[in-house]
């Protein structure tokens, strides 16, 4: 806010009886200061290390940082403590700040901070977001912070991958940050995809860190012996917050304090850098390490800082002021790895001397040493306590929370240089001297997968998915006419049974009717007999000349003839039935052929729709690839209309402010012509 607008808003503030005029620490905040404050905060007593009896005092602020951020007073500790919004209150006793002087101490800060009439207002560069701490060890409210709608494309593809310099998991979201060239990459740690490029402003990063609420990524780097900075970003807006840090050569180590109220920073000055965010500037440089300092680490709580170094050193200093506060002696070697556990109350140190070390922040002593082979090169300290290391044996080792050894993995075939867990502590993923990326099962030490270190840009992505798309319609084309000819050939073999089986009960039922008919004809047979037989006696009782013995004689001879056809009926039936019978079982031979046929090509069917099944169950996975990356490239190009529509407005501002300016000078000249007159 500027002084101007903050003096403007003074107007409409109930109870202010200040003017127009410029809000000063002289004119108006000293005397509240000194009706309720100097008590306490006087350069003789200066309870807190804070003295509020002059405005360098005020500005210096207390052992906790500052306490006023030009530019946005409602985050301020000066403002908050007074108005009983956080803790510790003020006064501690006694009735609070009348909200009057509450609030022309807002727009005090609100205004630029100024110290008298002649000063100018302070401007305010610190990024917007609250001041606030996050709870050691607790998740902070909502769902976890996540990427959303961020840049995919690469800022540059090399044509091998190259070492990667750092990877960090965010605390409480499935995001694995990695270091590349020019340019950060975001992996979800569950599903391995690519869920966002962080472009680097200038050269390249080497050092990665989360804020402890998870929604900040810190990256410090740059080109050697020339730049070195730290960028700040919103990760799910992919916004840069803040840029801290002019150096020159490249930032090796660099973290975020957890109030977000300091950047630190070291590399190979030897010096440790404290920053300002409120103020983008350098409040102190701390000489004390001997070599490049190679590792460094705000505690959870933002109290505490640990810095590494090259040759052995490891130190500790409070946060807000940059004092030593322990200096931790056991290392032989140059420190790869400084880690906090979640509580702030242990430090982790990783060394070159193939040792991992746990220090009490209490006493600032080693209460714990573990001997992790020769030469640690990495270190990470899960939410559970664990750790995970990678050595220069080439192997995995994970470690319980009391620094006993769990398990180690085989030793891989090429230097791992970087580990990390995920949030959970249910995987870790490894980096090895050529790049490679991988991810690990914790509990077991299988692999689950691989990420690329350097991703392919968006147009190589499409087209690479476009030549899959047409390969895998081809096969699935091959693969329909695969099925349907197995499936065919299996519906024929069950024809060919069914055939059969048809034709064998066609025949039961002609031998049925054949038995049948043979009844018929023995019964035909019987009773031609039997009348046969009544004929001949009838013609025995008779005269031989008699006329109706003849006529008898030739009914027993019809009778004869029709018996001896039906016999040959019979008998010519029961040859078809025998013939029948050998048809039906010459049928039934062949039905567990022809089964044993129709099993194997129902097998191969089965077969065929399987891989057919198979490949278009790839079918949804694939199209919401092909979807993802088709909206990645929309929404490249959306970020870079958005980016010159800025541009572009700033220019049209710029222009604005021209004319007004302008047409202001116009206005005076006209008001001098018009006295002249």
């Amino acid at each position: 806010m500027s002084c101007r607008l903050a003096s403007l808003l003074l107007l409409v503030i109930p109870g202010f009886a200040v003017s127009a005029d410029k809000i000063t620490y002289d004119d108006h905040i000293f005397p509240i200061f000194e009706s309720k404050c100097l008590n306490c905060h006087n350069p003789d007593k200066k309870k807190g290390d804070l003295d509020l009896s002059t405005y360098t005092g005020t500005m210096t602020g207390s052992s906790g940082g500052k306490i006023a951020l030009a530019g946005d007073g409602g985050s301020s500790k000066l403002y908050t403590v007074t108005v009983h919004t956080e803790e510790p209150v003020m006064p501690p006793e006694g009735d609070k700040i009348s909200k009057k002087n509450a609030d022309l101490i807002r727009a005090w800060i609100d205004g630029g901070l100024l110290e008298n009439k002649g000063s100018k207002a302070k401007k305010r560069e610190k990024p917007a977001f609250t001041l606030s701490s996050i709870p050691t060890g607790k998740k902070p409210e909502g769902p976890p912070p996540m990427p959303e709608d961020l840049l995919l494309e690469p800022v540059i593809t090399p044509s091998r991958a190259t070492v990667v310099a750092d990877m960090q998991s965010s605390p409480w979201a499935p995001l694995l940050a990695v270091t590349a060239p020019r340019q950060v990459l975001l992996y979800h740690t569950d599903s391995l995809e690519l869920v966002g490029i962080l472009p680097f402003p200038k050269g390249s990063p080497e050092t990665l860190s989360f804020h402890p609420g998870g929604k900040y990524l810190l990256a410090g780097g740059g080109i050697g012996g020339k730049s070195g900075t730290t960028v700040t970003w919103d990760i799910t807006t992919g916004e840069i917050l803040m840029t801290m840090g002019r150096e020159f050569d490249s930032v090796l180590a660099a973290d975020l304090r957890a109030d977000l109220g300091g950047v630190a920073m070291g590399g190979p000055s030897r010096l440790v850098k404290l920053w300002d965010p409120a103020v983008d500037e350098q409040i102190k440089s701390i000489k004390k390490h001997t070599d490049w300092v190679t590792a460094l680490a705000y505690s959870p709580d933002g109290v505490l800082l640990a810095t590494g170094d090259r040759n052995n050193g490891v130190q500790v200093w409070e946060a807000a002021t940059g004092n030593e506060f322990h200096s931790l002696r056991g290392h032989q070697k140059g420190i790869t790895d400084l880690k906090w556990r979640a509580d702030s109350n242990l430090l982790a140190s990783a060394s070159e001397d193939g040792t991992i070390r746990f220090w009490d922040m209490n006493q600032g002593k080693e209460i714990k040493r573990g001997n992790a082979g020769p030469g640690v090169l990495a270190l990470d300290y899960a939410r559970n306590g664990k750790l995970v290391s990678v050595g220069r044996d080439k192997r995995i080792k994970v470690w319980k929370a009391d620094l006993t050894l769990e398990r180690q993995s085989q030793p891989f075939s090429e230097l791992v240089t970087e580990v990390a867990f995920s949030h959970d502590g249910a995987r870790y993923f490894t980096a090895d001297w050529n790049g490679k990326i991988e991810a690990w099962n914790t509990a077991d030490l299988k692999k689950i997968g691989a990420l690329q270190a350097s991703p392919p840009s968006i147009a190589v992505r499409l087209a690479s998915l476009a030549n899959e798309r047409e390969a895998f319609f081809k096969i699935v084309n091959q693969l329909k006419a695969k099925n349907e000819v197995a499936q065919k050939a299996y519906q024929e073999s069950l024809a060919n049974v069914k055939k059969v089986e048809t034709t064998v009960a066609t025949l039961h039922k002609e031998i049925a009717a054949l038995r049948a008919n043979d009844q018929k004809l023995a019964n035909e047979i019987r009773i031609s007999e039997q009348q046969a037989t009544a004929k001949t006696t009838e013609r025995e009782s008779l005269d031989p000349n008699d006329q109706r013995a003849q006529q008898l004689i030739d009914q027993h001879r019809a009778l004869i003839a029709k018996r001896d056809e039906a016999a040959e009926k019979k008998t010519a039936g029961l040859v078809t039935v025998e013939n029948k019978k050998k048809a039906i079982s010459a049928q039934q031979n062949q039905i567990p052929g022809l089964r044993k046929v129709s099993q194997e090509r129902a097998k191969v069917s089965a077969s065929a729709k399987g891989e057919l099944d198979a490949a278009l169950a790839k079918l949804p996975a694939m199209e919401r690839r092909l979807k993802k990356w088709r909206a990645a490239e929309i929404n490249k190009k959306l970020l870079l209309a958005r980016k010159e529509l800025v541009k572009k407005r700033a220019e049209a501002e710029e222009k604005v402010k021209i004319a007004n300016d302008f047409e202001k000078g116009v206005q005076d000249l006209e008001k001098k012509y018009q006295e002249a007159k």
